[in-house]
C-alpha cells in the first residue's frame, strides 16, 4: 500500500517565475497577479526545483518540509492566486505530467514579413543653426541627424528602391526625417508610390525646420511629427497654433516635446495648454548633464514595475527580445544600416538588399535580441521579465537600469 509522506507541486503552466538567490517572484500572466517572497532559502530551492526543466513545473515535497519555514502559507497564496496546485501521490502512480511555457520564435531569417515593421530614413545630415544641442538625440528618437559640416543626402530613388523591395509586408511603418522630406516633388513622389499600400507614413521634423509651404492636407495614412526645442517663446506658439489650425481636424498631427529640465517640462506644460489637441508627447532628452533630470522624471521603481502587468505574450516577448528594437531599420543618408543606431551597422543599402539585412540581424546580430536577460544588472533582478524592454537611452548610456530598483 502506498504512502502518501510527500506531495506533489505542480505550478500552472501559464506562470512565469524568476529566482535570484534567495528572492522568488511567480507572475500570473492570465489574472496579472504577482507574488514575491524574499530571503526564504527553502521557497527558493522549491522554486528552482519547479523551474529546472528535467522537473517540468513539477516536484515533489515531504509533509515535514511543508510545515516548515513558511512554505505552507507560500504555497497556499500560490494556489489562492490561482498559480500552483498540490496533488496526493495516490491519484496517479507516476509524476503528474504538465506542460512548461516557452516562447516561439520564427526562424525563417529571409521572410521579410516574419520580422520587419517599421524603417526609419535619415534623409540628409546637415548644419542647422541651434540644433548642436541636439547632436545627439537621433540615438534616443526619429531625431533628424546633425551635422558639423556639409552632410549627404538620401536620393528619392534609393528611397524608392527600398520601398519595392518591401510591397510583400502586410504592415509597416516608414519614418522620414531631414530638411526637405515635406517639399515637392519629394513628398508627392513618396505619397504616389505609397498611396496603395497599407503602410505609414511618418515626417519628423523639428519645428524650427519647417518649411514655408506646408501641404495642403495629409494624405491617408500619414502623420506629421512635430519636435519643439527649447527654448522657444511666442513665435513657437504661434506655429504650433497655425498648425492645428491647419490640420487640427486630421489624426496626423502630433507635437513632440523635447525636454531636458523639469522648467522644460513646466514650460511644455503651459504651451499645451494653449493647443487644442490631444497628440502631445514627450521625448526626454539625456544630454550627459541632466542625469538628475531623468533619474527625477524618467526612472521607474519598484511600484512602476509591478503596476505594468505584462501579458503573457509581452512577457514572452521580454524573454527573447527587444519590443523596442524588435522589426525596425534605420537607414542613413550614406546608405549604412542599423537595427540600432547605437550599434554597429548591419550593411549598406546600396549593396546589400533589405532581406540580407534582416537576416543579418535575424541570424547573428544583437539588437533585436537584447534582453534585460542578457546585461547586467538586470540579469540578476528579480523583475527581469516585468521591467519595460532595454531603451535606446539605456543603451547610448551603456547604463541597463535606469531604475531605482537596481541602482
Amino acid at each position: 500500500m502506498q504512502t502518501d509522506n510527500f506531495q506533489w507541486i505542480i505550478l500552472e503552466p501559464y506562470v512565469q517565475v524568476a529566482c535570484v538567490n534567495n528572492d522568488v517572484l511567480y507572475y500570473n500572466t492570465v489574472n496579472r497577479k504577482y507574488i514575491a517572497c524574499h530571503g526564504n532559502f527553502r521557497i527558493a530551492e522549491i522554486t528552482r526545483q519547479l523551474i529546472d526543466p528535467a522537473n517540468g513545473y513539477v516536484t515533489k515535497i515531504g509533509w515535514e518540509e511543508l510545515k516548515k519555514n513558511g512554505v505552507e502559507e507560500f504555497i497556499a497564496g500560490l494556489q489562492n492566486d490561482f498559480m500552483a496546485g498540490i496533488q496526493s501521490p495516490g491519484l496517479s502512480l507516476t509524476k503528474p505530467f504538465n506542460i512548461v511555457p516557452q516562447p516561439i520564435v520564427k526562424q525563417d531569417k529571409f521572410a521579410l514579413e516574419n520580422h520587419l515593421r517599421e524603417i526609419t530614413f535619415h534623409v540628409s545630415a546637415t548644419n542647422w543653426p541651434g540644433m548642436a544641442a541636439f547632436d545627439r538625440a537621433y540615438t534616443q528618437f526619429p531625431f533628424p541627424l546633425y551635422s558639423a559640416g556639409p552632410g549627404e543626402e538620401f536620393s528619392l530613388e534609393t528611397i524608392m528602391s527600398v520601398i519595392r523591395q518591401t510591397t510583400t509586408l502586410p504592415f509597416a511603418t516608414f519614418n522620414f526625417t531631414g530638411p526637405g522630406i515635406l517639399d515637392s516633388p519629394w513628398y508627392d513622389s513618396i505619397g504616389k508610390m505609397m498611396a496603395d499600400t497599407p503602410f505609414r507614413r511618418k515626417f519628423h521634423m523639428p519645428l524650427s525646420l519647417l518649411p514655408p509651404a506646408l501641404p495642403g492636407k495629409l494624405k491617408r495614412n500619414e502623420s506629421l511629427c512635430i519636435y519643439v526645442t527649447f527654448p522657444a517663446g511666442q513665435q513657437e506658439m504661434d506655429q504650433m497654433t497655425a498648425l492645428v489650425k491647419k490640420y487640427g481636424k486630421q489624426k496626423g498631427l502630433e507635437f513632440n516635446f523635447v525636454v531636458r529640465s523639469n522648467a522644460e517640462v513646466e514650460e511644455s506644460i503651459g504651451m499645451i495648454s494653449g493647443l487644442n489637441t490631444k497628440h502631445v508627447y514627450f521625448k526626454p532628452h539625456l544630454d550627459g548633464h541632466n542625469t538628475g533630470f531623468f533619474r527625477e522624471q524618467v526612472f521607474i521603481g519598484e511600484a512602476d514595475i509591478k503596476a505594468s502587468r505584462p501579458t503573457r505574450n509581452q512577457v514572452f516577448s521580454r524573454m527573447t527580445m527587444n519590443e523596442n528594437d524588435y522589426g525596425k531599420l534605420t537607414i542613413f543618408p550614406d546608405g549604412a544600416v542599423f537595427a540600432n543606431v547605437n550599434d554597429a551597422p548591419l550593411g549598406n543599402i546600396h549593396r546589400e538588399s533589405v532581406a540580407e539585412l534582416v537576416a543579418k540581424e535575424v541570424e547573428g546580430g544583437t539588437s533585436w535580441k537584447r534582453r534585460r536577460l542578457g546585461v547586467e544588472p538586470c540579469k540578476n533582478c528579480l523583475y527581469q521579465f516585468l521591467c519595460p524592454p532595454i531603451s535606446n537611452y539605456e543603451i547610448s548610456s551603456k547604463k541597463f537600469n535606469f531604475c531605482h530598483v537596481c541602482p
